[in-house]
Order: structure tokens, then sequence, then C-alpha cells
């Protein structure tokens, strides 16, 4: 139970905790334990009386580490979904630096979203005005106002990744999984797929990863959720609709989602980074190359 099992423990002993033990602390906001603003106090130099209010995630503070056998899994918190986040950012970064920008006559972006796991809908997450204002803002610059059909060809011309993580088969809950879509960690970028739109992937968008994965003989996966499992979702839904523009649902499989420390695989890191970069390279020749009927 989220409400009397998950309280965070600050210390032992409540009436320390909250009591205020010099006149200094008579200003503190009543909202908050003196002792826990006395720590952010100092942690970011100021004093406890200056701290108006707060934003605080409890997460884990230890680093990642390498584990299996083989050193073929990396534990640590936050896969879902920093380990896109990563991917992204270095696959645009080696992209723009690799000397393959000189000859993309597109625009590429990574957008990296708060609120994800909470609905999205904010002035920083994705069902807000920022992407499409990016994409507005990004288009002025090329003389193609919002309300230009130059603007309209160019989001039907355009392609997005959602990189969201997906859920790997655990063997202990395979039952969990429809038996022909088991995602597995270390066999590569998995492409999910739902009817009832819980996932934008479509019958487009969907064989552009699987022709950029065979170019460059990428391992990817499928997964479509059970019949009798309800079905979570990304953001893929909300930027296709919110935008407008055509859309993939793909990530890096892994086991944990949601504790406090997961696990994915080192290979398929490497392999998302490789898809992603692609992606930026030749993903818009073969969007262009495919002929709809």
């Amino acid at each position: 139970n989220k409400e009397d099992h998950l309280t965070p423990i600050l210390g032992q002993i409540s009436g320390e905790l909250n009591a205020k033990n010099s006149v200094e602390d008579e200003d503190l906001d009543d909202r908050h334990p003196p002792a826990l603003l006395r720590v952010l106090a100092q942690e970011i130099g100021c004093n406890p009386a200056d701290i108006v209010d707060v934003e605080l995630s409890l997460c884990d503070i230890q680093n990642g580490t390498l584990g299996g056998v083989n050193k073929e899994f990396v534990f640590t918190p936050r896969v879902d979904n920093q380990s896109h986040c990563f991917t992204g950012i270095s696959s645009i970064i080696d992209h723009a630096c690799s000397g393959a920008l000189a000859e993309d006559d597109a625009v590429s972006i990574v957008a990296l979203f708060d609120h994800e796991e909470v609905g999205s809908n904010s002035n920083e997450g994705a069902g807000s005005p920022i992407m499409r204002d990016a994409i507005i803002r990004i288009s002025g610059c090329f003389a193609m106002a919002e309300d230009s059909e130059l603007f309209k060809i160019g989001l039907a011309k355009s392609l997005l990744f959602s990189c969201d993580a997906a859920h790997a088969i655990h063997p202990n809950y395979a039952s969990k999984h429809e038996r022909n879509h088991q995602p597995k960690i270390g066999k590569g970028t998995v492409i999910k797929t739902n009817q009832n739109q819980r996932y934008a992937t479509n019958c487009v968008t969907g064989f552009v990863v699987r022709e950029l994965c065979k170019r460059n003989k990428l391992p990817f996966q499928e997964f479509v959720v059970r019949n009798d499992c309800p079905c979570g979702s990304t953001i893929g839904p909300i930027l296709a609709h919110y935008v407008g523009i055509r859309t993939v649902d793909i990530g890096i499989p892994q086991l944990s989602m949601h504790s406090i420390r997961e696990t994915c695989g080192v290979k398929d890191l490497f392999t998302n980074f490789q898809l992603l970069n692609s992606f930026f390279r030749d993903g818009l020749k073969v969007l262009s190359s495919i002929s709809e009927d």
C-alpha cells in the first residue's frame, strides 16, 4: 500500500526532527521538518529560513554497476528512462561529429521530457505545447509559417522515434507475456505495437525501424501485450496527437521496471545507440522510399 508502506524515514525520533532548536528556526516553514530544511540548507549553502518551498524525490544514490557472469547486465537506478536519454544524446552528438551532418538536409532533434510517469500533462511534459512550439520556431527559420502548406508537408515527411524502456520477459513470470512476443535482454531494441493506440507504432513506422536494423545488421525484437493484460503507454501517442508526426515506439528490454534499481543489457544499450545513429543518418531516406497504397 503506497500510503502505509512507502513512507520515507528521515530519522529515528520524530520529536527531534520536528523540533525548532534556535531562534532562527522560528522562521522555518512549518510544513517541513526543521531537520530536513537544515540538511538541505547545508547542501546548497544557504540559511534554512531562505528555503520557501521544495520539490524533492527519493532516489538511489549508489553508482550503477555491471553484473552477470560475463558482465552482460547493467544494474542501476532509472534505466526507465535515462537509458534512452543517454543513447539519444550520444547518437545525435556522434551524428554531428561524424561529418554526416554536412550532408544532412533534415533537422534532427532529441527532446527529453519530464513527468512521463505521471501522465505528461504539465508545462514541461510531452502533453504541453513545447514540442510543437519548438518545431514551429525552427520551421520559421526556413520561412515556413505554421499555416503554410510547406509546414504541413514538413510534418508529413518527418518521423519521430518514441524511445522508452520495454518489459523483458522474466523467467519466473513468463506467463505475463504473449507467447510469440517475449523480449529478452541482450537481443536488441524492442518495437512496441498496440492496436488500442497505447503505442504509436503503425505498419509504416515499424517498417522503418526493421529496415534500419536489417541494413545495419542490428538485432531487434517485437512486443505486443497479451489480450488479457493491461498495456502501459508512452509519450509516443501523446506527441503523435499533438504534433502530427508519424511515430514509432521502441525501447531496450529491461527487468525490475520502476524498482529503485533496474536491470538492462550492455549489448542493448550499444545496439540502441547504433540504431538511433542510423535513424539520424538514414531514417528519412527509408521513409521516403516507401510506397503507400
